[in-house]
Order: structure tokens, then sequence, then C-alpha cells
């Protein structure tokens, strides 16, 4: 499917929407974060207002409007949002005619939850490593989860959300923050593994003129405002994948041979890269590793018949 991601902030959703195999433009109002998201997946992105965009000619949508509001974790109603202190863009976010649409956002301190599923993010990993609550609305097929959803998991292990906040201190109770889980302040790779990605070799390059401290609090909020690439791709893998027309590079296709490539890899496959992946891998890293093995493994295979 061709799916416009809209408040695509750093990408993280569109990035787990891409693994599953679909085509994907982002549309973030934020320069910021949509420097950021460049660096991300295929790093399709646009600098717009994600509500004034064309999206007829999309199959689905995916929007995450601005959440900061709503959130328990905001207790003081602090934003820097160039959306937050606008109109609700919720509503505006459910009435999208789109047949496939998924509406995400937090559970609301003020009490209106009821529009949409309540999900967890330990509920989309055989190991979990993050306890993040989220609502999903609109019109999609139930994604594949590993256990049924709950508020939390006392009976397991799991790292509480990951926020937005999370390089200054947080607004929320310590208990409920991550620092509380490590005992400590985290690192901003830690933070960007529990939210399921390995942060891009470009968002370490602080842009001229932007001090290094501000620059650090922009790459924080931008992990901790994000959903957690995992879920995204759940929901993704519930519709087929995608395919493209590729050729080898600097080689002209003959007639209509062109080789029709799956964007997708299985469950199954992203699985086994999130448990192999550390907080300083590349997932890229990790699949290569993957695909050489298997290719040492065919070709001995080969030799011995």
């Amino acid at each position: 499917m061709k799916i416009a991601v809209l408040f695509d902030g750093a990408g993280l959703a569109r990035l787990g929407l891409e693994q599953a195999g679909h085509e994907c433009v982002g549309f973030e109002i934020d320069p910021w974060k949509h420097h950021l998201s460049k660096f991300v997946g295929s790093g399709n992105t646009v600098l717009a207002d994600a509500t004034k965009v064309d999206l007829s000619g999309f199959d689905a949508v995916w929007a995450s409007p601005p959440c900061q509001k709503r959130s328990m974790a905001n207790q003081h109603d602090v934003s820097n949002e160039k959306y937050a202190q606008a109109d609700d863009f919720l509503e505006y976010s459910l009435n999208l005619p789109h047949e496939v649409l998924w509406v995400e956002n937090v559970i609301e301190k003020g009490g209106w939850n009821d529009w949409g599923s309540h999900y967890n993010a330990a509920q989309f990993l055989r190991t979990p490593i993050q306890c993040r609550n989220r609502i999903i609305g609109g019109r999609y097929k139930e994604p594949n989860i590993f256990r049924p959803y709950q508020y939390t998991y006392p009976k397991l292990d799991i790292c509480p959300a990951i926020m937005a906040s999370q390089g200054q201190g947080g607004y929320a109770p310590l208990f409920k923050r991550a620092e509380g889980y490590y005992g400590r302040k985290m690192t901003l790779e830690e933070c960007a593994y529990h939210q399921g990605f390995t942060v891009p070799t470009g968002w370490y390059r602080v842009p001229d003129g932007v001090p290094s401290s501000e620059w650090n609090q922009i790459l924080f909020e931008a992990v901790g405002n994000g959903v957690p690439v995992y879920m995204a791709r759940a929901f993704g893998e519930a519709y087929p994948a995608s395919t493209i027309l590729v050729t080898k590079k600097g080689r002209k296709p003959k007639g209509y041979e062109r080789r029709k490539v799956s964007l997708a890899l299985t469950h199954e496959v992203w699985e086994l890269i999130d448990d192999l992946v550390s907080p300083d891998q590349a997932q890229s890293d990790v699949l290569r590793e993957l695909i050489l093995e298997g290719m040492k493994r065919k070709k001995l295979k080969r030799a011995a018949i």
C-alpha cells in the first residue's frame, strides 16, 4: 500500500510501516523533526502542514496528531510543539475518509479514551522492551500480538515508557519513567533501543548555530514522541506488502525483464533482528550479517551436493 504518515515527527511510525513492506510518505511541519526524519528509513518525508496536504493518491493513512495536551506524562501542560497549542487534530484525523486508517495517540488525562482500541507496546514483541500505552482508532485489521492488553504487566520485567522529556528528567513521577527502571539517566541510544531502532549517524551532526545542549534536547524529544517501530510494523504487517520494480544500477532494463522484489521481511525475521540488535548497533548491520551467513550456508550446501 501507499501510506501517508501524518504528523511524521522523526519518522518512527513510517519506519515501522516501511519495514512491513509499504511505500510511505511522511508529512511533518516542524523543521527539526523533518530534518531528523530524513535520516530514518527511506527518508521519504515532506516538510508540510499535515492537515493541508492532498491525500487522494494514498491507499491508507497513519496519523499521530500531537498529544501533549492529552498526555498523562505532561502534568504541567508544557509543550513546544508547533501544533500543540492549536486545534485538537485528533478529530480531524479520525474523520479522514480512507478505507485503511490508523490514528495513534496517548491515553488522555482528561478521560476521552473510547475512540479506539487500547494497546501496549509490550504486546508487540515476544520479549517486551517497553510498557507504553496507546490508543489506535480508525479502520484497520487487527495486528498480531503476543499477549492480551494490560495497562501494566506486573509479572514481567519491562522498562516504563520512553518519554519526550527523557533527557530533562521528565514531568511524570520517577517510578513511571525509564530512569526509575535504570536507576540513572538514560542515553539517547538506550531510548532508541526501547523504541525499536538505532540512532542514525546523521542525527549526531549538530546543525550550525544550534547549541549542542539544545540539539540534545531535540533528539530526546524526537525519540520520546515517536511510535515504537515494532508496534507500527505489526499494524502494517496485517496487509500485503508492496512490491517495486528494480534493475541493477547502471544497466538498462531489457524489455520487461525486471524483477519484482518484496520490500517486507517476515515478522519472524524482524523478531530475530530485534532480539539480536544491541543499543549501539544498527538493524541494517544485523540484517547484513544474517544475509551473509545465509549466503555462506547456501554455498556450502551447493558444494556438498
